[in-house]
């Protein structure tokens, strides 16, 4: 009966010993796997602060971009308020030009024909179109 007794303990010491050895690997195991998913996180961690930095970073060079677009349709703004003014005042000095000075062309154009000058050499000395000139001739012909 001792040897039984005996062989009792040493199979339990030994099924300890196997269940000791068998939870020690798991563990093992479990914190090399912890060790690696750490590692994981602290790699996400860091791309997530350098992509924020880089995000932050692009933000900045739209809204400079943005500023630069609104100061530069601002100043187009304004050149097209100035050209508009301008073509407005051009328009009407062209058209309040004093009758005086276009019987004065009228007569420059028949001073010129009367000077032998061609139509393309009158429109050009008087900076004028040559269907201008040519009609200023036809009338002249009929009166």
């Amino acid at each position: 009966m001792a040897l039984i007794v005996m062989d009792i303990l040493i199979v339990i010491v030994f099924v300890g010993f196997l269940w000791k050895n068998r939870s020690l690997n798991i563990e093992e195991d479990l914190q090399k796997k912890m060790d690696v998913f750490e590692s994981l996180l602290m790699d996400a961690d860091q791309m997530a602060i350098h992509m924020k930095k880089n995000l932050e970073e692009k933000y900045r060079a739209l809204k400079n971009l943005e500023e630069s677009l609104d100061q530069r349709i601002h100043r187009l703004e304004h050149l097209m308020d100035i050209a508009d003014k301008k073509i407005i005042s051009f328009d009407t000095a062209v058209h309040e030009k004093p009758v005086s000075s276009e019987l004065t062309q009228v007569q420059q154009i028949l001073l010129m024909v009367k000077q032998g000058l061609d139509l393309e050499d009158i429109a050009g000395r008087l900076s004028i179109p040559r269907g201008t000139v040519k009609l200023v001739l036809e009338l002249n012909k009929k009166n």
